[in-house]
């Protein structure tokens, strides 16, 4: 399963809290978030949020990043500029 195919195979969860994003926990699909999570750390690149540097990586129309069990996806396009 390549990157693609793992974001395709799990449910993301829309959520409003802080920013509107989308986010899936490792218990969805262990398998899938671990090629999601492997996507991230090997394609990231150094960013920050509100005071917090974090690891995005950018695929499709989305920007990805990791904590802990938890990854989360905005789309590029609500990024403010």
């Amino acid at each position: 399963m390549d990157a693609s195919e793992a974001i395709e195979a799990v449910e993301w969860i829309a959520t409003d809290y802080i920013k509107p994003h989308e986010y899936i926990v490792f218990h969805q699909n262990d398998e899938a978030f671990m090629v999601i999570a492997e996507a991230i750390r090997k394609g990231a690149v150094a960013g920050e949020f509100l005071g917090h540097k974090y690891r995005y990586w950018f695929h499709g129309n989305f920007k990805y990043w990791h904590m802990g069990v938890i990854i989360n996806r905005t789309r590029i396009d609500t990024i403010a500029a």
